[in-house]
């Protein structure tokens, strides 16, 4: 849920002019060139779109982390040798060739 909350900022970064003036300024500090476009914008009709598209991600986004633990209790369980397991994302000669 948090990188879909991530994505989204990018989108809406342009709406916020106290935040787009002092991204500006530390670029300017840092002697970094930035865009003549990267400018504050006001609300309009994508600024409409932009947050209706941020809130249906984030309620999606909820929505997928609340099935979760259904979707894991449907998984058989893991079986290991000697403690290391096959799902541990290891190819399986790391397995066989594990010391103990």
């Amino acid at each position: 849920m948090n990188m879909v909350a991530i994505l989204t900022v990018p989108l809406l970064i342009v709406y916020d002019k106290d935040m787009v003036l002092s991204i500006r300024a530390k670029a300017l500090s840092l002697n970094h060139p930035m865009p003549e476009s990267f400018q504050p914008k006001s609300i309009d009709a994508f600024w409409f779109i932009v947050v209706g598209i941020s809130l249906a991600s984030l309620i999606w986004a909820y929505w997928q982390s609340r099935r979760e633990p259904e979707m894991m209790d449907t998984m058989p369980p893991a079986t290991g040798i000697k403690g290391v397991f096959h799902g541990s994302g290891m190819p399986p000669t790391a397995v066989k060739s594990h010391p103990e």
